[in-house]
């Protein structure tokens, strides 16, 4: 509502969080990248809004108590975001929420692109398309700390055409965050997609499972 203030933990280029800020008093925004920070502040600007903040902080390292956040916000979210990675991150959240409280990620995911990398280039027989199982871990804390969580699950389908230069980046960005590529699995990624595009372009379908959990602190 016209009152509330958000807290985006992970908040990337702004897309949830400028959603927000079309009906919150306030919205702040944290991410670990500046880049993303800065088309977050871009694209906030492009629509005139003014009510946000955007900063650079790892919610890994955060101090609540130092930042002053405890029970400042509304409500906390993290949104396709670490943020609940761990229970003390998940702990932080619960901290900084004076009223609500949502996560959301994917809890089943399907690429066939992106199984066929993984098994050419790193060698994963085994592709886990029932990936982010912290989700499961945070409903069972949600539900120790006898928050009564809710949960909802939203079924999605999603196909873009990209370049070759755009999806091998988009690869080999997600590779990087759980293994160190070496320079001939990277050049074997842009291989593969070389081989696959037609004029240059990709087109990648992915159909997904999103389950967002929801909880109101006592």
């Amino acid at each position: 509502h016209k009152e509330s203030t958000v807290l985006d933990i992970g908040c990337g280029p702004g897309k949830f969080a400028l959603e927000f800020a079309r009906i919150a008093k306030h919205v702040t925004g944290i991410d670990i990248s500046p880049k993303m920070l800065a088309y977050a502040r871009e694209n906030v600007a492009a629509e005139g809004l003014t009510n946000t903040e955007f900063r650079q902080l790892d919610w890994e390292t955060a101090d609540i108590a130092e930042l002053k956040w405890h029970k400042k916000f509304s409500l906390v979210t993290g949104i396709m975001s670490p943020a609940f990675s761990s229970r003390e991150n998940l702990e932080k959240m619960i901290a900084a929420s004076n009223e609500y409280g949502m996560i959301c990620h994917f809890v089943k995911r399907q690429d066939s692109l992106e199984e066929e990398l993984r098994k050419v280039v790193l060698g994963q027989d085994r592709f886990d398309e029932f990936g982010h199982r912290e989700l499961y871990c945070s409903l069972n804390i949600l539900w120790l700390y006898k928050l009564y969580p809710e949960v909802v699950y939203f079924d999605l389908e999603k196909e873009v055409v990209l370049s070759v230069e755009q999806s091998s980046q988009n690869f080999i960005n997600k590779f990087a965050c759980s293994t160190t590529l070496t320079e001939e699995q990277r050049a074997k990624i842009v291989k593969i997609l070389e081989e696959k595009a037609e004029n240059g372009l990709l087109k990648e379908r992915t159909v997904s499972k999103v389950a967002c959990i929801c909880w109101r602190n006592k």
